[in-house]
């Protein structure tokens, strides 16, 4: 990590009745490379991303990237956007709706002399295979086409910082999958530090190396996506992360089944809680496992969702294929099982 491409944020600003902190560092290059700043809405995301851009001033704490120090809340320092080494890549992309590709792209080289300017410009359209769009208005570009030319302006000042704030949240569900893979195919080449927000796990696990769980303006934990995924360090984490099925210690006693199952376990030592995701809860008709009676059963694609009352409420998702031969509807007595090793156990 050197100090040319190293950023270290600890800050805080006060938004509404929240305040927001965070703490942390990045540098360019290798596996972490790539920080998603994750949670549910009003987590504090996007305000921490405008407070590292230069959007927004920190009531608190110091913002450094490359050993030069651009908010420092004790002293009164402050870097503008402008002098800041970023790209920034906004949620609708914000290009300019009167001003064709090359000319949204020219816009963000900046003051260089224009026979720079004009090879830069070419240059970046070679590089996103946009060239032969080059003339085109925002208006006439798919979100595909239009997403390579927001990330081409955001790196036409060649930033040491790249910084995209929900870059696929405005999509559908379809385009948002396709464009996903392709905003990975364009990122990973780019050797600069990047921090990415969203509140898709699909999206963070592509995308990212390393995640930082937020929560009313709290970061809750911070590692590689997958390990924190895989194994979250709190109930809070695990619910904000996607396990459909969080239950709390004192849940567990009253349901010897359940509680005999996470007894049996070895890591059962000084934890508060147990999750475990939904695709890993078997339904049958009948069996050896937890009986419980079906609440309410509802279509999601080539899956089933259903939830089963089990004196705990669990959350199952199976293929519609295996449901149908299940042929239970809501109030039917179920029996449910859960695979081995799907469980995690956390702080409460």
């Amino acid at each position: 990590m050197t100090d040319a491409t190293r950023l270290e944020a600890r800050l805080g600003k006060r938004r509404g009745e929240m305040m927001v902190r965070a703490d942390f560092a990045l540098a360019g290059g290798g596996e972490d490379r790539v920080l998603v700043l994750f949670g549910p809405s009003a987590s504090g995301k996007s305000t921490i991303l405008r407070c590292l851009a230069g959007l927004e001033r920190p009531d608190e704490g110091r913002v450094s990237f490359g050993g030069e120090i651009w908010s420092d809340a004790a002293s009164g320092k402050f870097v503008a956007p402008q002098y800041r080494s970023i790209g920034f890549m906004a949620q609708d992309y914000a290009l300019f709706p009167h001003l064709d590709v090359r000319e949204n792209i020219a816009y963000g080289v900046g003051a260089r002399n224009a026979t720079e300017a004009k090879a830069r410009v070419g240059e970046l359209l070679e590089r996103f295979g946009i060239g032969d769009v080059a003339s085109r208005k925002p208006a006439e570009l798919s979100g595909g086409q239009q997403q390579r030319v927001a990330l081409a302006r955001a790196l036409a000042r060649e930033p040491g910082l790249l910084l995209l704030d929900e870059p696929l949240s405005a999509l559908d569900a379809p385009t948002r999958m396709t464009l996903r893979r392709e905003l990975r195919e364009v990122i990973e080449p780019i050797e600069i530090p990047a921090i990415v927000v969203t509140h898709d796990p699909a999206e963070a696990e592509l995308l990212g190396h390393t995640v930082l769980v937020l929560d009313a303006g709290q970061v809750l934990q911070m590692g590689p996506v997958r390990e924190v995924f895989a194994s979250p360090c709190s109930r809070r984490v695990a619910e904000i992360v996607g396990f459909e099925n969080v239950v709390g210690h004192a849940d567990l006693k009253n349901h010897p089944q359940l509680l005999s199952i996470v007894n049996n376990n070895a890591e059962n030592r000084a934890w508060g809680a147990v999750c475990f995701r939904a695709h890993a809860v078997e339904v049958m008709r009948s069996g050896s496992g937890l009986r419980g009676r079906l609440t309410h059963i509802e279509p999601e694609g080539p899956l089933v969702r259903m939830e089963i009352d089990c004196g705990v409420a669990l959350v199952a998702l199976v293929p519609a294929a295996t449901w149908g031969t299940v042929a239970a509807r809501i109030g039917d007595e179920v029996v449910c099982r859960v695979s081995d090793g799907a469980w995690r156990f956390v702080a409460d």
